[in-house]
């Protein structure tokens, strides 16, 4: 999330400009955010690091997670109407046709399971992909380029993440390869980040006549 990092500046002159009674909504919104699991995950990608900066983390970070959804930084804090209860993201591959767009092996699905279900209002799926990424140290790489925005999606119905994959620019073909998927409703922090899914899903831009099959995991190395 750091591309949108210079957003921040313009959340700490708001925040300054704030009413006592604004800083109170925000309050009331950040205690909600607090009790869900996704808040605390263990990602450089989920949540601002906690700066000392003048003004809250859930602050800042649903200005950046807004920013993410191409959104204006925000003032009032938003409306949740989707609440966390056990969601999981199931991905699924499939080969065509037409054949998947170049670097991806194979189509990619997700879809969105709601066991609480769903509360009407829009939800997105955002998409990170990381790959083996020649010449480049790869945990800086995906960190900075390996966003691939979000797409809208909604309770069991998969819904086609190649455009966003192919929009991470990964490139390459690794054991290490691994796609996260994260659901919001745009302009609020998620309400779930699904884990590191590792699988097959990128070939090499360099040998893309070349299957996955025909090289096999040795043919890198693995």
């Amino acid at each position: 999330m750091e591309r949108w990092d210079s957003c921040l500046h313009v959340v700490a002159s708001n925040w300054r400009a704030f009413t006592p009674a604004q800083k109170v909504a925000w309050g009331r919104y950040e205690t909600q955010i607090h009790l869900w699991e996704s808040w605390h995950t263990e990602v450089e990608t989920v949540s601002v690091p906690d700066r000392a900066r003048p003004y809250p983390q859930s602050y800042g970070a649903t200005a950046i997670w807004a920013a993410a959804c191409g959104l204006p930084v925000p003032v009032v804090p938003p409306i949740v109407t989707q609440l966390p209860f056990e969601d999981d993201v199931s991905l699924m591959l499939s080969p065509g046709p037409p054949p998947p767009p170049a670097p991806l092996a194979s189509h990619v699905w997700a879809t969105w399971s709601a066991p609480g279900g769903w509360g009407g209002r829009p939800v997105v799926a955002g998409v990170w992909a990381r790959s083996t990424v020649p010449l480049k140290v790869s945990n800086w790489y995906w960190r900075r380029c390996g966003w691939g925005g979000v797409v809208p999606i909604r309770p069991g119905v998969p819904v086609l993440l190649d455009a966003a994959l192919v929009s991470c620019g990964c490139s390459g073909a690794s054991l290490d390869s691994w796609v996260r998927i994260v659901l919001m409703e745009p302009g609020v922090v998620p309400f779930y980040v699904g884990p590191q899914v590792r699988g097959p899903w990128f070939v090499d831009v360099g040998m893309s006549g070349w299957g996955w099959s025909e090289w096999g995991l040795d043919a890198w190395g693995l």
